[in-house]
């Protein structure tokens, strides 16, 4: 069985071909804007995923060196879909500025928008919609971002076929479906990859211009595009996150920063077309074509210190504060902490920030309880005292709040 490696431009770590040669024309058609290198000597870096053959022909051993998950058996096409996905996890190894969310990105007349990934919110579809009415996808599912040092951020072309799940509906309109058929690169019965043409490189920029939360309506309701608050957006950027490494304050920062400068849409929609006309009027108000470059110089992401030790959770009979180095950010109405160490980013409700406020000094979980008796008189006590204390074991588990003196 031969062996040989395929060192993709960006990632370090190489991908490892056991004896399946013939995978790699699926490759080029899958990616064919993410160019590589391919090698017969085992590169200095471990790879981060490997593909070997079975005793069946059809089958495919698959092995995620990164994301650490069991080995699994797939045919061609589900094969090379666990490639893409573990791509950007190896990517995000080998550059520190970038993190990568689950999200589709196009160009709208020259505009990058994303639209983070809800469930069942049809963003993939939405993308090849956008495709079919002749704009730019640079990406179905993950799009890597970076920022600049004022905090402008930037969206990478992955050089990835955007994926449609099988079987699509049959209310679509009918020649939006006969293209798909006719732009079908490699399928299954799960997925088909679309081939299209113009499409960017991987490495090729474009800042980011707005976000659009997809609010598709099974009912038949007229497509419509509204601003929300930038915390709306915040909160789903931080669960479509997977970059887990990377320091949680810089995150928090960064993303903050550039909400509070780019607006948030939420997109409510039914039909596809309708949808696509929206989002052509919306970004197309102030059109501006913008050339697709190379990646720009980007501000790093600090690494996340995963090995630190929490406080215990007991906080009974002792004085408690706000951790030191505790980043705090206000976007909207609405406080998220992140922890000295990057951990996490957590949204903090208004009681909690209240309380929060009081931890600028040590204090006792009794002083809590006993201002918050005063300010909500009506609250029988033992419910304040319960809430005190699940809240206080919260923040020190996480390494919000330490012991005080």
């Amino acid at each position: 069985m031969s062996i040989e490696y395929l060192v993709f431009n960006g990632v370090e770590a190489p991908l490892k071909l056991d004896g399946v040669p013939q995978l790699i024309e699926t490759i080029d058609r899958v990616l064919p804007n993410w160019s590589y290198r391919r090698v017969s000597v085992s590169p200095k870096k471990s790879p981060f995923f490997t593909l070997s053959s079975t005793h069946r022909p059809d089958r495919y051993n698959c092995e995620d060196h990164i994301g650490e998950t069991e080995p699994r058996r797939l045919d061609q096409v589900n094969a090379i879909c666990d490639l893409v996905s573990a791509l950007p996890r190896a990517l995000t190894d080998a550059d520190d500025t970038l993190i990568c969310l689950h999200a589709a990105a196009v160009a709208i007349n020259g505009r990058l928008v994303v639209f983070p990934s809800t469930r069942r919110s049809g963003k993939s579809t939405l993308a090849a919609a956008l495709a079919y009415a002749g704009h730019t996808v640079f990406s179905d599912d993950v799009l890597p971002i970076y920022f600049d040092r004022n905090r402008n951020a930037f969206g990478v072309a992955m050089g990835v076929l955007p994926r449609l799940r099988l079987p699509l509906p049959g209310h679509f309109n009918e020649d939006f479906l006969k293209w798909t058929k006719s732009a079908a690169s490699v399928e299954n019965k799960q997925y088909r990859y679309l081939s299209l043409e113009g499409q960017p490189k991987f490495g090729e920029t474009l800042p980011i211009d707005g976000i659009a939360i997809l609010d598709r309506q099974e009912d038949q309701v007229q497509a419509r595009l509204d601003k929300v608050n930038a915390d709306a957006a915040m909160d789903v950027l931080l669960y479509q996150n997977f970059t887990r490494d990377r320091h949680s304050a810089d995150v928090l920062q960064s993303i903050s920063g550039f909400l509070s400068r780019k607006p948030t849409f939420r997109l409510r929609f039914s039909d596809l077309a309708d949808a696509v006309g929206c989002l052509e009027k919306a970004f197309d108000a102030h059109p501006r074509i913008l050339p697709r470059v190379a990646k720009k110089k980007a501000k790093p992401f600090r690494k996340a210190n995963l090995t630190s030790p929490i406080n215990p959770a007991d906080v009974s009979g002792v004085r408690v504060q706000k951790r030191k180095g505790t980043f705090e950010k206000m976007i909207g109405p609405t406080l998220y902490l992140a922890d000295a160490d990057g951990r996490a980013i957590h949204r903090i409700d208004a009681l909690s920030t209240a309380i929060w406020e009081m931890l600028a000094e040590p204090v006792l979980a009794s002083d809590l309880e006993q201002a918050l008796a005063e300010v909500f008189p009506d609250v029988p006590q033992k419910r304040i005292s319960g809430d005190v204390a699940v809240l206080l074991k919260k923040l020190t588990k996480v390494g919000l709040a330490e012991y005080g003196q």
